[in-house]
C-alpha cells in the first residue's frame, strides 16, 4: 500500500501527510488486520466518526443520528429569525431562500432520512428534491463513463461486465424511446411473433423501413417513429432527458417530474385537451391566495366563492389558449426578430432555413435558401408535409437539411442563419 502511495506522490507531485490522514476499513476486516495496517502506515488513525467537507465520514445504522446536524442547523436559523420580529411572510421568504438551501450539498451525496411534508405552501418536498440531486450524480456517471468516479462505481457495484454491455431484452424496442408519446412508450401491443429487439432493425439504407413499420405498429406509433431524425454520419446514440428541451438532465426538471408523478399517484389527474399542468398551477395559485388571506390577514374565504373563482379563472385560461377560429394555439419556438437580410462575408455562402406550421391544417412547411455575397440565389430546397414533430425539432431538421445541401454542393465556407434562437443556442452550445 505504501508503494502505491509513493507512485501517487511521484506522479502528482503531492506528498501525503500521514499525521492528518485516517484509514477506512470495511466491516469484513478483522481487528488484528486493522491494527497491523495502521501500524504499517505510521500509526495512522482509524476513521470512527466525524465529518469531512461538512459531510459525515461514516454512516451507521441510525441515519437519523448521523444527519441530525442538518435539522439542528435549521432550528438554529429559525430561532434566530424569531428574535428578529419578522412577519410570517418574511419568515416564509427566509425559509425558502436560506433554510431550504442548507441540506442541498448533503442531499446531493446521500439519501437522507425521510422528511415529513409534501412541498405544500410553496416549499420543496425534501424527499423528492433529495432524489433529484442523487439522480444528477447518476446522470453524470452514465454520460461520462471515463470519469474516475464512474470507473470506481462501476468496479465496486457492477462486478460483472455483462451488466453494462449485455444484450437488450426481447421487448427492448417497446421501452421508452418515442419522443411523441406521453410516456415515451409505444402504444402498439407487441405481437408474439415480432422478433425486433433494437430500433436499428427498423432502419434500412439510412431511412425508416416503411414496410416493417406498417407490419408491426399502429399508425400513431408509425408517425411518431418517422418523426425521429436518423443520423447521416453514423454517430453513437446517447442518453436524452425528455423533461428538458435540450435533452440534458437538470435537478429542477427531475424534481418537477417527481412531483408530478407523486401528484398523479395521490389523486386523479384532470384530463383535458391542453393538459393538466396549467390546471395545477391555477388551483395552486387560488389555494395559496386563500391561505395567505387566512394566515396574514385573518380573513376566511367562502368555499363556494373559491370554487366559483376557480371555474371562472379556468375558463378564462382556456379562452386565452384559443385563436379567433377557436382552434388551440400551439406553443412555438422563441424566434428572434426578423430583420433585413444581411449577406455573408466575402467568400462565404449564406443559407437561411425556416419552418412554418399550420395549426388548423396540421401541416408543416420547411425550406432552405442559399445565396452568395451578392444576394443571388444559388440553391433552394422546400417541402410541405403533415406535421410530425415539435416546432423545435422541425427547425433543427431544416438546419440539417441546409447542411446536407451545402455538403452536396461541396461548399466548405458556409454561414447558416435561422430565426429559431432556441435551436441555434443549443447547436452552438454543443459545438462550442
Amino acid at each position: 500500500m505504501k508503494g502505491m502511495f509513493a507512485i501517487y506522490e511521484r506522479a502528482s507531485g503531492q506528498a501525503i501527510n500521514y499525521e492528518k490522514s485516517i484509514v477506512f476499513f470495511s466491516a469484513n476486516t478483522s481487528k488484528e488486520m486493522r491494527k497491523n495496517i495502521c501500524t504499517a502506515l505510521g500509526n495512522m488513525k482509524e476513521a470512527a466518526s466525524g465529518k469531512y467537507l461538512d459531510l459525515p465520514m461514516l454512516i451507521g445504522r441510525s441515519k437519523q443520528q448521523v444527519f441530525g446536524y442538518i435539522e439542528q442547523k435549521m432550528k438554529d436559523k429559525l430561532q434566530g429569525w424569531k428574535r428578529n420580529l419578522l412577519s410570517p411572510a418574511g419568515k416564509e421568504t427566509l425559509i425558502k431562500s436560506v433554510a431550504m438551501a442548507l441540506p442541498t450539498y448533503t442531499m446531493s451525496c446521500f439519501k437522507i432520512p425521510k422528511v415529513k411534508g409534501r412541498g405544500d405552501l410553496g416549499f420543496r418536498d425534501l424527499e423528492k428534491f433529495n432524489e433529484a440531486l442523487l439522480a444528477k450524480q447518476m446522470w453524470r456517471i452514465l454520460t461520462n463513463p471515463n470519469l474516475l468516479v464512474s470507473k470506481v462505481m462501476k468496479a465496486k457495484y457492477l462486478t460483472k461486465p455483462q451488466n453494462w454491455s449485455k444484450d437488450p431484452p426481447k421487448a427492448a424496442s417497446w421501452d421508452k424511446w418515442i419522443p411523441g408519446s406521453d410516456n415515451g412508450r409505444l402504444k402498439t401491443e407487441r405481437h408474439p411473433q415480432c422478433t425486433i429487439r433494437k430500433a436499428v432493425e427498423l432502419i434500412t439504407d439510412g431511412e425508416w423501413n416503411q414496410a416493417t413499420l406498417k407490419r408491426w405498429f399502429i399508425e400513431e406509433d408509425i408517425q411518431n417513429i418517422k418523426a425521429i431524425p436518423i443520423s447521416t454520419t453514423g454517430c453513437q446514440d446517447r442518453l436524452y432527458w425528455r423533461y428538458t428541451k435540450s435533452g440534458v438532465f437538470t435537478v429542477k426538471s427531475a424534481y418537477n417530474a417527481a412531483m408530478e408523478v407523486s401528484q398523479e399517484q395521490q389523486r386523479g389527474r384532470m384530463q383535458t385537451n391542453i393538459g393538466s399542468t396549467s390546471y395545477d398551477q391555477q388551483s395552486s395559485k387560488i389555494w395559496k391566495n386563500a391561505r395567505n388571506r387566512k394566515a396574514f390577514e385573518a380573513k376566511e374565504a367562502d368555499p363556494r366563492k373559491l370554487v366559483q373563482q376557480a371555474i371562472v379563472e379556468w375558463e378564462e385560461h382556456i379562452e386565452a389558449q384559443k385563436d379567433i377560429n377557436g382552434e388551440s394555439i400551439q406553443q412555438t419556438t422563441n424566434s428572434s426578430s426578423r430583420g433585413k437580410w444581411i449577406p455573408a462575408p466575402r467568400g462565404l455562402i449564406k443559407i437561411n432555413t425556416d419552418a412554418a406550421f399550420s395549426q388548423n391544417m396540421g401541416r408543416t412547411g420547411i425550406g432552405a435558401v442559399a445565396r452568395n455575397v451578392e444576394g443571388k440565389l444559388v440553391k433552394a430546397w422546400a417541402r410541405a408535409a403533415h406535421k410530425t414533430s415539435e416546432p423545435q425539432m422541425e427547425e433543427a431538421s431544416t438546419i440539417r437539411i441546409g447542411m446536407q445541401m451545402a455538403q452536396e454542393a461541396n461548399w466548405r465556407a458556409v454561414e447558416f442563419q435561422s430565426d429559431c434562437k432556441e435551436v441555434v443556442d443549443m447547436i452552438n452550445k454543443e459545438t462550442g
